[in-house]
């Protein structure tokens, strides 16, 4: 078995802040003045992306009363300036006992 993934994701986020009236919150005042968004200071403005792919492979080999598995994923990750990569094996074997449920070993 084998297969691929990938992932594309962009955000763009912008934080802005006023100041306005305190709350009182044993009697508020409803509709009070809030000033419009395009006038308020940005304090973080980023856009940033992200790409992800993932490769990966499974084989199962079955010999008498042992079945074993080898999967192994590699991944690739870009963020801006950065970048990363990694390969993950994972063997693996049962063992099915005569009468009994199937029991995994690491």
């Amino acid at each position: 078995m084998v297969g691929f993934d990938y992932q594309y994701q962009t955000a763009t986020s912008d934080y802005k802040f006023a100041s306005i009236a305190p709350i009182d919150v044993f009697a508020p005042v409803y509709g009070a003045f809030l000033p419009p968004p395009n006038t308020l200071t940005s304090f973080i403005n980023t856009d940033s992306s992200l790409k992800q792919a993932g490769l990966y492979a499974q084989d199962q080999v079955k010999l008498d009363r042992w079945t074993l598995t080898l999967t192994g994923r590699q991944d690739w990750a870009q963020a801006k300036k950065q970048s990363a990569r990694a390969f993950s094996p994972q063997p693996g074997r049962i063992c099915r006992m005569t009468g009994h449920r199937p029991v995994a070993l690491a």
